[in-house]
């Protein structure tokens, strides 16, 4: 498995690791996917939580490589368009992002400082997670880690 991440960093720049709901998690798990190989270019590796479909995927390697190709990380509560009408939203997470989430990232590097920034999708409306008028259907599935007391 190592060395397909190092491969995917290799050719792609990062590995993306999609975790997927099984029979067996608790009802209130939630699936996401985050990548692997931002951080040894000294950038945050990111984050997608409530989701973990191919649509999702490509957000985070559009995302990444944007990143990779400016040089300099996303600040938190930076919007950023990914072509469309409506801009996500990146918030820096914090330890609950790699303590619950990114974990092999940490396993990958051998090491606990690593920053993971949460992408955000608003509601057709234009509101973000974060926001208490956000429609209940785009907020339930994305709680903002950042807002997180771990």
């Amino acid at each position: 498995m190592r060395d397909l991440v190092s491969r995917n960093i290799s050719t792609h720049g990062q590995h993306l690791v999609q975790v997927l709901l099984t029979e067996n998690d608790p009802d209130d798990a939630l699936p996401f996917v985050y990548t692997i190989g931002n951080h040894e270019r000294g950038l945050p590796e990111l984050l997608i939580l409530g989701h973990a479909d191919d649509d999702h995927m490509w957000i985070l390697n559009f995302l990444g490589d944007l990143q990779r190709n400016r040089g300099k990380p996303f600040h938190h509560g930076e919007f950023v368009s990914l072509g469309g009408a409506l801009p996500v939203k990146l918030v820096t997470t914090g330890p609950i992002g790699r303590e619950a989430y990114a974990v092999q990232v940490g396993v990958y590097y051998g090491t606990e400082q690593y920053t993971v920034m949460q992408v955000l999708l608003c509601d057709p409306a234009g509101r973000y997670p974060d926001d208490p008028e956000c429609d209940e259907d785009y907020r339930s599935p994305q709680p903002v880690l950042s807002l997180s007391t771990n």
